[in-house]
């Protein structure tokens, strides 16, 4: 949610800083209105947009070498559970859903007040219009397709043809939809200020299309800027409706004598593309780099998970992942480890495992091809751990508490508990895939992430940790049946 609100405002952002410095001041009101509108849809889809550009980036491994691209297990990792709950999410969305219910209802009360007004006042018909009468001191205004006038005006014919013609510009163009759209976005993304700018620059722009017909129809642009002037009174707008007295600035008075060349408003209309296609790039792109493996003797299969389930690793956690190619060779590793094999008649508990059974009990180097292979699937091993922090971006999505469990120096934590620190002080993560027989209720997640902190890895000698097998016998059993 983070990630969607801060890319998304970044989107609002940039594209009405360009409206602003580009297109607002240029006379291709139509375009303008379609190019507000658009932005702002365009601004909160980015964010849930995803492209992926796979790398290919070629590994070549010598036979000494032995790849695992994610640990599976969770029996590795030694984890004394925490069991926290954070109050805080709760109170903020409580926070955020009594304030949004109030805007809610309050946009929907004055919806329904306006409507009111129309049936309980006369209604004369106009062109394409209805005109309601309405005894209140008031300026033409429109909602819908109706215009609100004075009973009084309209009966001493105090009304211009010009303010009838202003109005009607916004019944015929639909503006009242546009008001609406974006009052619905004010009420659910009341937090956010940029919102608020935008619906000032739609307005500006429905008062520019209505002044730009209204000068083209009465061919008298120093009357009507003076009737602007002399009716922008002190009397109040109606909320959600269009006013003949919005901002009567001096942006209107000079938009009506300006004028834009056609090539000037095309290059500035292309000029939008670069914009869309670098907050695409950025907050819709990610590169994933694809490792291909080249002249590999034996790969652990039941340790590795499969190219889906890393490409949705990678995606999770935006960050390219890398083989994990191990630089000790196994003669290194398990030198003079007792590697101890036998045939299993009474199940799988190995601390059971009677000495008759034992079909051979060596040092590791003095095994055969044949009987290493017979205990490849019990290799775990495990790298020294490498100094990588991870960013904020990354540190805001792994407290998605649905995707990810989290341990922090080796104890279990409520994803909120990221929030603690800062990515300098983890010097240390990494992940992998939880399969789906392998999660339990209280681990559903489907992956899981462990984090180190800068004292827990000196403390630990980390990068030193598991340079050679940590235990001097290697114990596995293989099926016989009875």
């Amino acid at each position: 949610m983070i990630n969607f609100l801060f890319e998304s405002t970044v989107s609002l952002i940039g594209f009405l800083a360009f409206y602003h410095l580009f297109l607002e001041g240029e006379k291709m009101h139509r375009f303008n209105r379609f190019y507000l509108l658009i932005s702002l849809v365009v601004s909160f889809i980015i964010p849930l947009l995803n492209f992926e550009i796979i790398e290919i980036i070629p590994v070549q491994n010598t036979k000494t070498q032995f790849v695992q691209e994610f640990p599976i297990s969770n029996q590795s990792i030694q984890v004394a559970e925490v069991e926290s709950v954070n109050y805080l999410p709760t109170l903020l969305w409580s926070l955020y859903g009594i304030i949004t219910s109030f805007l809610l209802i309050r946009f929907g009360k004055n919806v329904a007040q306006l409507y009111h007004k129309s049936k309980s006042n006369p209604v004369v018909k106009y062109k394409k219009a209805k005109l309601v009468l309405v005894d209140e001191n008031t300026l033409p205004h429109s909602f819908l397709n109706f215009i609100y006038v004075n009973l009084d005006d309209y009966e001493n014919h105090n009304i211009e043809d010009e303010l009838y013609t202003h109005e009607l510009v916004h019944i015929t163009q639909k503006h009242t939809l546009d008001i609406l759209f974006i009052e619905i976005l004010k009420c659910l993304f009341w937090f956010n200020p940029i919102v608020y700018f935008y619906k000032k620059a739609i307005q500006l722009n429905h008062e520019f299309l209505a002044d730009e017909k209204v000068v083209n129809s009465y061919n008298n642009v120093t009357f009507y800027q003076n009737l602007l002037l002399q009716k922008s009174s002190n009397i109040q707008t109606i909320y959600l409706a269009s006013n003949l007295n919005y901002l009567v600035t001096k942006k209107r008075l000079i938009m009506m004598t300006k004028s834009t060349s056609k090539k000037l408003a095309l290059a500035k209309k292309i000029a939008i593309v670069p914009i869309l296609a670098g907050l695409v790039y950025f907050f819709s792109v990610e590169i994933v780099a694809q490792e291909k493996i080249t002249s590999v003797e034996s790969v652990n299969k039941k340790d590795t998970v499969t190219k889906k389930e890393k490409l949705v690793l990678e995606k999770t956690h935006k960050r390219k992942v890398e083989y994990l190619t191990y630089k000790v060779s196994d003669e290194e590793y398990y030198k003079d480890v007792v590697c101890v094999y036998y045939q299993n008649v009474e199940g799988n508990d190995m601390t059971k495992w009677p000495a008759k059974n034992i079909v051979f009990s060596k040092k590791y180097q003095e095994l055969s091809k044949d009987e290493i292979e017979k205990l490849i699937f019990l290799k775990f091993r495990q790298e020294p751990t490498v100094k990588k922090s991870p960013t904020q971006k990354e540190i805001n999505d792994f407290q998605n508490s649905k995707k990810y469990a989290i341990w922090i120096d080796g104890i279990y934590v409520d994803n909120s508990k990221l929030n603690n620190y800062k990515p300098s002080e983890i010097v240390s993560f990494g992940g992998s895939v939880v399969l789906k027989n392998a999660r339990t209720k209280k681990h559903p997640q489907p992956f899981q992430f462990w984090f180190y902190t800068n004292k827990h890895y000196k403390d630990k000698n980390m990068d030193k940790w598991q340079s050679r097998f940590p235990s001097d016998s290697l114990i596995m059993s293989g099926s016989k049946k009875k």
